[in-house]
């Protein structure tokens, strides 16, 4: 898309790789399906608006910047031919809003290494990441997902000591799924029974916030038994953004 101010309403969208390029996009009340196409990333680019969306389908399903999603659902997503590679429901860039959406990535898991990274990443390889606003979304027990979300702070990566980079990153009243599967604690010896055993993804709930860079909020958020964060602190992984 090249044009300013496209709109879609309404509408079954069937296909993958939709590039908002120049132009604008506006989709809503609509049905994205990205089919079976195993590398599809679903909506790129930038400048795109989606609210009350069901996406499912492709490798992932939203990848841009300047973008407001709200009010949708995401889920079933696929692997690459070859397994190996790790999909994810949503990827932040910049500058975007993702609020009151239902993020799921429960791609399967396969042995030569495929599978779920997490239902949100956040990965500083292509530019940095920044100013973005996560909100009141319910982030679903990923099936073979590391974690739930990736923040942008990611040591090793090629832009992550840029400047911009994990800035303004706003994670606020979410709700996280604890799940039925529990996490990989050998050395904890705590008994399955232990709520602290379930944590959304298989290391935890949240990885790669950075408390220390400008702008950060991190507040609000619960898992989905009701038991804020804040008030969560004898928890291994508390305060759950480190």
């Amino acid at each position: 898309i090249t044009a300013a101010n496209v709109t879609i309403k309404n509408s079954k969208f069937v296909g993958s790789n939709l590039e908002v390029d120049s132009g604008s996009l506006t989709i809503t009340d609509s049905e994205a399906d990205f089919g079976a196409d195993k590398d599809g990333q679903g909506f790129t680019g930038g400048n795109i608006t989606a609210k009350r969306l069901n996406f499912y389908g492709g490798h992932r399903q939203a990848w841009c910047d300047h973008c407001t999603i709200e009010d949708s659902y995401f889920h079933d997503q696929n692997i690459t031919q070859d397994h190996t590679a790790h999909s994810s429901a949503m990827r932040l860039e910049n500058n975007s809003t993702y609020r009151h959406n239902t993020i799921w990535c429960n791609a399967p898991d396969y042995p030569e290494g495929g599978g779920c990274s997490a239902d949100l990443t956040g990965y500083p390889d292509f530019g940095p990441i920044h100013d973005n606003t996560i909100d009141k979304n319910f982030l679903l027990a990923t099936t073979s997902g590391g974690y739930c979300t990736y923040g942008g702070w990611n040591p090793g990566k090629p832009y992550n000591d840029d400047p911009l980079n994990s800035i303004n990153i706003h994670f606020t009243n979410n709700v996280v799924q604890r799940g039925t599967q529990s996490n990989d604690i050998k050395d904890w010896q705590e008994p399955l029974t232990n709520k602290d055993r379930y944590t959304c993804g298989f290391w935890g709930p949240t990885t790669s916030y950075n408390s220390s860079r400008p702008g950060f909020i991190f507040t609000g958020n619960m898992w989905d038994d009701g038991l804020l964060w804040e008030n969560n602190q004898d928890s291994l992984y508390y305060p759950f953004h480190e």
